[in-house]
């Protein structure tokens, strides 16, 4: 695998107002960096432990726990939004090991 490949990074609205600014309704654009560093991208096993570590970098930036039900909507909405923007970023570096191991 080549050590060249680079971390994806998901970019999302969360569609949630910062607790420091919880009146007004601005969103937050928030990025995790996600690293397939270790993984063999060319195997369903590498490809299966990439899908995990961005959804638990989509959880970490769109999940609080909260109670409240409009938020915990939001909270879906963004998870969601977080998971299709790194999809297309991850089929590339697939396609990019699966290419190299070729």
């Amino acid at each position: 695998m080549s050590k060249s490949l680079a971390a994806l990074a998901i970019l999302v609205s969360t569609g949630l107002a910062s607790p420091a600014f919880a009146s007004t309704t601005n969103e937050i654009q928030v990025t995790a960096l996600v690293s397939p560093h270790g993984l063999n991208l060319a195997t369903t096993e590498g490809q299966k432990r990439l899908k995990q570590r961005v959804a638990s970098a989509s959880r970490r930036i769109c999940v609080t726990n909260t109670r409240d039900l409009g938020l915990r909507l939001k909270e879906q909405q963004c998870y969601q939004n977080a998971l299709n923007s790194a999809d297309v970023q991850v089929a590339a570096l697939v396609e990019k090991a699966v290419r190299a191991k070729t």
